[in-house]
């Protein structure tokens, strides 16, 4: 009997390190990735071209948005996700501070069918949108590592890019670019 709770005693902490070890790993192996793919230029880069875009909005009206006059801001996610989530919020603020002087897209690559559920859920103020030929747009804005973009795009070429979790300091930084 006391082999058996001297065991158990043991268990918990193992199950504690282990946990955490597994924590540390994935946030270690997540900053890995980016790193990579930046690295591979596999996200757009400031000065690319991006003049318009087909997408479809909940309504399911189809049309093609033109990015090549003044400042268009595009919030891009594949699906809801723990830093999408999070940078709702500030994609949110951005919107509201700068709707009189630029358009702001929110891009659901994936899992359009919740768009409804996640505007209401995240009280979304930006018009979600979804792409009208996903193969097509992941090939101007790859979007498979299931991370946020924020794509800043100044008279039809990419002018600022953040991948991941915004910060507020990245905040103030696309709000300074919009003139605010």
């Amino acid at each position: 009997m006391e082999k058996a709770k001297k065991r158990s005693g043991y268990l918990v902490p193992v199950l504690i390190l282990f946990l955490v070890l597994m924590l540390v790993f994935m946030m270690f192996n997540q900053k890995k990735q980016i790193d990579r793919l930046k690295a591979g230029n596999v996200f757009l880069s400031v000065g690319d071209d991006l003049k318009q875009l087909e997408l479809v909005d909940i309504a399911n009206n189809q049309k093609t948005h033109k990015l090549n006059d003044g400042v268009s801001i595009l919030f891009v996610f594949e699906k809801p996700c723990s830093p999408c989530n999070k940078n709702i919020n500030f994609w949110n603020k951005i919107a509201i501070l700068l709707r009189e002087k630029v358009q702001t897209y929110g891009i659901i690559e994936e899992d359009f069918s919740n768009a409804r559920e996640t505007k209401l859920q995240n009280r979304v103020v930006f018009p979600l949108y979804a792409p009208v030929d996903v193969d097509e747009f992941r090939k101007v804005i790859p979007t498979s590592i299931n991370l946020p973009q924020t794509v800043v795009v100044m008279n039809g070429k990419v002018s600022n890019l953040y991948v991941g979790q915004l910060s507020p300091e990245s905040v103030k930084d696309i709000m300074q670019i919009a003139g605010l």
